[in-house]
């Protein structure tokens, strides 16, 4: 085993939801340079934030969070890393105010700016009694505002919302060498974007699919690699 998934495996821990982490971020590892732009949607308390953050000590790591109660852990779980910036933002198709359905019960990782639906039946110990207003903003204006030209790896759990923020970001979709994204087998959320549907807009966009993870019925992670221009 070499030392790169030595390294991951005591990061990532045995109890890792989703096991093939470490693999994945060993692919990206040989993908992507040293000193990386990463920006991740979706960022929860901070537990893949640190990873990367240990991963890539050189990174510049953007991390978005829109539930105040969640952010706040993620703030306090990544201040020892001075390579993460933390943002209470979601990252959307436009910018302004949008309303969130929060997840509660099993998990309050499950929020999303989508209507849950199949997952309702799929996850009924997650529940959504609650709905805020939060922030957004287009991937192409964060950037535009933080003077940011490229990305070298995204890493998206927004929750069926991850294609809308994609096909907005005109200009900066073709500056993105590396995407690991959670994807939708059903319609988890309304109108959410299917698999399907997701993978033949990035293929259009010149990114191929190198690896498809798919432990649950309803959900799993794609590992897309941006192999040439548009």
């Amino acid at each position: 085993m070499n030392k790169i998934i030595q390294r991951l495996k005591k990061l990532i821990g045995k109890n890792a939801e989703n096991e093939d982490e470490f693999f994945v971020l060993d692919i990206v590892k040989r993908k992507i340079p040293s000193n990386p732009i990463i920006i991740e949607a979706g960022a929860h308390i901070g537990s893949d934030s640190g990873r990367f953050a240990q991963l890539w000590k050189d990174a510049k790591i953007y991390a978005f969070e829109p539930v105040p109660d969640v952010y706040s852990q993620l703030v306090e779980n990544t201040s020892q890393y001075k390579n993460i910036k933390t943002f209470p933002l979601a990252l959307s198709d436009k910018n302004g105010e949008t309303k969130m359905f929060v997840s509660s019960g099993r998990s309050d990782a499950s929020s999303s700016l989508l209507a849950p639906k199949e997952h309702l039946d799929v996850h009924p110990d997650v529940h959504f009694n609650n709905t805020i207003n939060v922030e957004t903003i287009t991937l192409d204006d964060f950037c535009l505002k933080n003077n940011i030209s490229h990305i070298d790896f995204m890493w998206l759990d927004m929750q069926g919302y991850e294609l809308p923020m994609l096909m907005a970001a005109k200009n900066m979709i073709s500056k993105i060498s590396v995407i690991y994204s959670e994807v939708s087998l059903i319609e988890t959320y309304e109108d959410v974007s299917t698999y399907q549907k997701y993978k033949e807009w990035m293929e259009g966009e010149g990114f191929k699919v190198y690896k498809e993870y798919f432990p649950w019925k309803d959900m799993g992670n794609v590992l897309f690699v941006k192999t040439k221009k548009k």
